[in-house]
């Protein structure tokens, strides 16, 4: 089965790139600056300044690619296969601070993003995606994994289209790529393979 990459998001210090070319941003260091990329796609989406870093970084991401071109799938029929190193690491940590004996305040509002895993959850709520889901984390992006795993999936017909990626954030420094799978292409398309996410990892 040919599978296509249509879409892309590359979140980094070096800046945002899309499958649309390369963002201008309104400053240089506004990518370690979600709040103000927010401002900058225009977003309308209350929910987005309750969340944690790293789920601000993959709403960001998701915006990117879908903001022109909806998705046209039934939600069962999307998958989202994600990978990253840190987890929720950089929550764990502030919400550490607040269990300190000198300090003792716990914040639930913390706590509910002490999961690798809840970025997930906030794109499938944002994007109503309730296909097969999984996210695994590692020191480095396994691309071999996640196209294997991927490629699975739509073979055994359990999904049609999935959003696939490595989603990373600690210590200020966001690192995603968010890629949009699909069996049909375009022009512009490039194959799900290894290389391909290699590639777009810059």
């Amino acid at each position: 089965m040919d599978l296509f990459v249509t879409k892309y998001c590359r979140i980094s210090s070096k800046g945002i790139n899309t499958h649309n070319g390369l963002v201008n941003l309104p400053s240089a260091d506004a990518v370690y600056d979600p709040q103000a990329l927010y401002a900058h796609l225009h977003l309308s989406y209350p929910k987005f300044f309750k969340m944690d870093t790293l789920c601000k970084y993959g709403i960001l991401a998701g915006e990117w690619l879908f903001e022109e071109n909806p998705l046209s799938y039934a939600s069962a029929e999307i998958g989202i296969i994600l990978s990253g190193q840190h987890g929720s690491m950089d929550t764990d940590e502030q919400f550490q601070q607040t269990l300190q004996p000198d300090n003792f305040f716990p914040s639930p509002a913390l706590f509910v993003y002490t999961l690798p895993n809840i970025v997930m959850g906030e794109l499938c709520i944002r994007y109503k995606i309730k296909g097969e889901n999984l996210f695994t984390l590692s020191s480095v992006p396994d691309y071999d994994l996640l196209c294997q795993y991927t490629t699975a999936l739509f073979l055994q017909k359990r999904i049609n289209a999935s959003l696939v990626g490595w989603v990373d954030y600690y210590q200020k420094q966001p690192d995603i790529l968010l890629v949009w799978v699909e069996t049909t292409s375009d022009a512009n398309a490039l194959p799900f393979n290894y290389n391909t996410l290699t590639s777009l990892y810059i």
